[in-house]
């Protein structure tokens, strides 16, 4: 039997069942809620920031972040080969790779929360779930091999006993057991005083309980009955046990508001320890024979004989209000959680963490030696060595809830303060220098001119130039029609200024006039940041990041991934930017590429397919002809007439040659080469819409008669015919295991077994006509709809993994870029980059004029778009990747880059009028 033996759950979740008064305490704020020993010294942690970390316990640091949950992460399971498994409140459960943090699996399991989770044996997993239910899952290919009914409330915890049977803890009052291979419970145990949310195995013949009740009950596993009770005391309730080495048991407690874990000698029902645990937490022995914690937002180790705490892991779980680049080109992070902390952005480490405000910190500079500022709403600034983060000094007397600072270049501290004057602090000494009184609402923003005067701006729609060294007003900038809030100094000189009013100004400081100014915002500027190549980044009210050049006021592109206000904006050393969000997250953008590499104009309608040859050539389709583009000289170097209606489908055999589909009813073979005429198949009685090359070589087509044909392509033969559809087929595509999948015109995707002819399943879920439709590099399923979503499907399970929202048109392409990231084009004029495995919008490119039609990933990772504008754009993705770094330590799910080119059209999609009119 292992020596880790944790109960892990949530108690946000399950405290809806609990009947006793101590459910006031659960809506309290959590952060780590599981946890789970796992080999080579490695701890894994579930929290309610629905991630899990993997940790070094040895050290203390952070190996991994593993991302793809939507909700609060309750439940680990450690499983063979180095896996994982994690139940959450959004129902599912997600089996890991630990090693490299890849998902491997995810299985949409239960109707409620998936409160814990328990390797049986034999690739086996069983999940216990607020729905009242008991599933046992394969491992290998997340089937339900079957559920377990019996028990009337929530399921909170699951354990394997030494006999191989699995025992259950409810909500209901009652521990149940159970035989696995047949689904029967064989002995109930009834508890009197409460649910039942921890168990803990003592030996091959007794077990403890414990739950919203003050007794902790030992159990006889062999008759289910009772032998003996520990009193934790009147308003005590115990949630968590965890078996100690010498007959010790450790439990988590609750006194009233009050948090504990409390050493028990099981034999005599005597306390030997108590330790205070602050909040809410998971408790896990470790094979060291330490005792793990994780009250709130931290991990603690303890010496469970000593109860001295060894190690506390934090984490920034808190709004991010402020990032500055230090001298060494590491990061400083400051936080409504109270801390700031020091990173390796390059590395993704975290270096150090800097302790002792007492409220939310809410603004950092660097000062002239390097040292470390903040300002903090506790109303202190404390200033930090730049080389080891220890605390210098303490600047008092300060009153600004959310400051701005600005350096001068004496050396002095300038910061803005509530009384709406900006004031002059010497930090070497704490003493306050001079306050500047002129403004008649609060400053905003602070930036140091080049001849050494200081600019404020304010909520008044002021900007003031003050000389700094005598406190003397020089001028005041006026034009703002609404609150100024951000401003910085260009190489120039001149001064950018950022207002509500929906415009940035540019002014020349020397004589107050207004220079140049950008009213082409689509919300207000909060924050201003200067690139290398003199463009400006600006934060915008709504989440979204925009590039302006200043030469002539044109926006260059726009970053979005936030989902939170962002509140600060740095320029990294490498030109980076690096944006802080109250989303919990820093992103780091490269901001100095341009995407659209390029454009290739000539076709005479909308381009609706492309493939890309051997040769790296491309084939589009206009009307009826097929034309060839050079790609790397960017020109048009052949076309031919190749139907007597428009082409509607093209794709390339595996032997180099060409096929295309038309509304003339026909399927086409060319010589892509030279444009000889091989084939012509017939059989369709409407227009062909849908092309697919299945895995031995032959040709699928979907059409419009609502049927698919599969042909033999080297001798024209037809070799069957699926009938089975309720609707045009608007597109095909091929999984793994060789069944075809169709899109349809009626909402549904079918996958069929095309060497049975047999329909395998209906994927139901879309609300409009599926359009397009994409096999992900980890076999999962994308498509995308007229109802303006991208849905991802396991194709094997038939389970809907997500749905991907942020389009606002149809959905009419899809494709797999190198990276195992996926793009899709829509109605709305944009191309959105997904990462498909966590359900995160990554970037949104605007490729206005007109609507994108189609889309196809190129070899080097980059990509081309057609559009109704008859036009095939080249993008360069790799040039706008954005780096997401939740909590600035999420590393990024390891995608196994695809070898070779997808030749199959994977977005075919018809004159969106001509489709609804036939």
């Amino acid at each position: 039997m292992k020596n880790i033996l944790a109960f892990i759950f949530t108690l946000a979740l399950i405290g809806k069942s609990f009947e006793d008064d101590s459910i006031q305490t659960l809506s309290e704020p959590t952060a780590s809620l599981s946890l789970k020993e796992l080999p080579n010294g490695y701890l894994a942690s579930g929290s309610e920031d629905n991630t899990i970390k993997i940790w070094n316990a040895n050290n203390g640091s952070l190996l991994k972040t593993l991302n793809g949950h939507r909700g609060s992460v309750v439940s680990l399971e450690s499983l063979p080969n180095n896996q994982l498994a994690s139940g959450s409140i959004d129902q599912s459960i997600k089996i890991w790779n630990v090693l490299n943090g890849s998902l491997v699996r995810s299985i949409r399991a239960h109707q409620g929360s998936v409160n814990s989770l328990v390797y049986l044996s034999n690739d086996l997993l069983a999940s216990g779930s607020s729905d009242q239910t008991i599933k046992i899952w394969s491992i290998s290919n997340g089937s339900l091999i079957n559920t377990l009914i019996n028990h009337t409330a929530s399921v909170n915890v699951l354990k394997i006993l030494p006999n191989g049977d699995l025992v259950s803890g409810s909500s209901d009052r009652t521990i149940k057991y159970w035989n696995t291979m047949n689904g029967s419970v064989i002995r109930t145990s009834g508890v009197s005083g409460g649910s039942v949310v921890s168990l803990e195995i003592l030996n091959n013949e007794s077990m403890a309980s414990s739950g919203s009740e003050r007794y902790i009950r030992i159990w006889n596993t062999t008759n289910a009955g009772q032998i003996s009770s520990i009193d934790s005391g009147i308003r005590y309730y115990s949630y968590q046990l965890a078996f100690l080495p010498n007959g010790l048991l450790a439990s988590r407690t609750i006194y009233f508001t009050n948090r504990y874990i409390i050493i028990w000698n099981i034999t005599t029902k005597s306390r030997l320890r108590t330790v205070n645990a602050d909040t809410r937490c998971s408790l896990l022995f470790l094979k060291n024979g330490n005792l793990c914690s994780c009250p709130g937002q931290q991990i603690n180790i303890w010496n469970a004989v000593s109860g001295s705490t060894k190690r506390t892991l934090n984490v920034h779980l808190n709004a991010i209000t402020s990032l500055v680049i230090l001298k060494n080109g590491l990061i400083a992070s400051a936080s409504t959680d109270k801390t700031i902390k020091i990173w390796d952005s390059y590395n993704q480490i975290l270096i150090n963490t800097l302790l002792g405000h007492t409220e939310p910190v809410t603004s950092l500079a660097v000062l002239v030696n390097g040292d470390l500022a903040s300002g903090s709403a506790d109303k202190t600034i404390k200033i930090w060595s730049g080389n080891n983060g220890t605390l210098l000094r303490t600047i008092t007397g300060y009153n600004a809830d959310y400051p701005s600072f600005a350096v001068l270049s004496n050396g002095h501290l300038a910061t803005t303060a509530s009384d709406n004057t900006v004031k002059i602090w010497n930090p070497n000494d704490a003493v306050l220098v001079r306050s500047l009184s002129g403004h008649i609402s609060r400053s905003t923003s602070l930036a140091v001119l080049p001849n050494g005067q200081l600019a404020s701006a304010s909520l008044d729609k002021s900007i003031k130039i003050w000389n700094p060294n005598n406190g003397t007003l020089v001028r005041n900038l006026t034009g703002h029609s609404d609150q100024v809030m951000s401003i910085l100094v260009l190489p120039n000189g001149n001064l950018v200024s950022a207002s509500k009013d929906y415009t940035i100004k540019i002014w020349n400081p020397n004589n107050s006039i207004l220079v140049n100014q950008i009213c082409a915002l689509s919300n207000y500027a909060t924050r201003l940041a200067l690139l290398a190549d003199g463009n400006i980044a600006s934060v915008l009210g709504d989440e979204k990041i925009t590039i302006w050049n200043l030469n002539d006021n044109s926006l260059i592109r726009t970053l979005q991934g936030h989902s939170g206000i962002i509140n600060s904006l740095v320029v990294l050393p490498d030109n980076n930017l690096a944006s802080a969000s109250a989303d919990k997250s820093i992103k780091i953008w490269q901001a100095n590429s341009q995407p659209l590499m390029g454009t290739l104009s000539g076709n005479s309608a909308a381009v609706n397919f492309m493939l890309i040859s051997k040769n790296n050539q491309i084939y589009s389709n206009s009307l009826n002809t097929v034309k060839i583009w050079n790609l790397s000289r960017r020109k048009l170097i052949n076309n031919f007439y190749v139907h007597t209606n428009n082409v509607s489908a093209m794709i390339f055999l595996p032997n180099g040659n060409l096929v295309t589909g038309s509304d003339d009813k026909t399927i086409k073979i060319w010589n892509a080469n030279n444009g000889t005429l091989i084939h012509i198949l017939t059989g369709h009685t409407d227009s062909v819409t849908a092309l697919a090359i299945l895995n031995d070589g032959n040709l699928a087509s979907g059409s419009k008669d609502e049927t698919i044909r599969i042909w033999d392509p080297y001798n024209a033969t037809l070799i069957s015919n699926l009938t089975k559809n309720q609707g045009i087929i608007t597109n095909l595509a091929v999984l793994s295991n060789d069944n075809l999948v169709s899109s349809s015109s009626d909402k549904t995707i079918k996958i069929w077994d095309i060497y049975n002819e047999t329909l395998v399943s209906t994927l139901n879920g879309h609300t409009a006509e599926v359009l397009s439709l994409s096999v992900l590099s980890n076999g999962f399923l994308a498509s995308g709809s007229v109802d303006q979503t991208i849905k991802i499907w396991d194709p094997l399970n038939t389970s809907l993994i997500d749905t991907l929202k942020g389009h606002q048109g149809d959905v009419t392409s899809l494709a797999v870029l190198k990276n195992g990231h996926l793009a899709s084009g829509s109605w709305d004029k944009t191309i959105k980059i997904w990462n498909p495995l966590n359900a995160t919008l990554l970037r949104s490119i605007n490729a206005l004029p007109n609507y994108v039609t189609s889309l196809t990933a190129l070899p080097n990772g980059n990509l081309i778009s057609g559009s109704s504008d008859q036009t095939i754009k080249i993008w360069n993705i790799n040039n706008q990747t954005e780096t997401d770094y939740n909590d600035f330590l999420k590393d990024f799910v390891t995608i196994f880059l695809q070898n070779i080119l997808d030749y199959i059209v994977k977005n075919i999609l018809k004159d969106f009028d001509l489709k609804l009119n036939s």
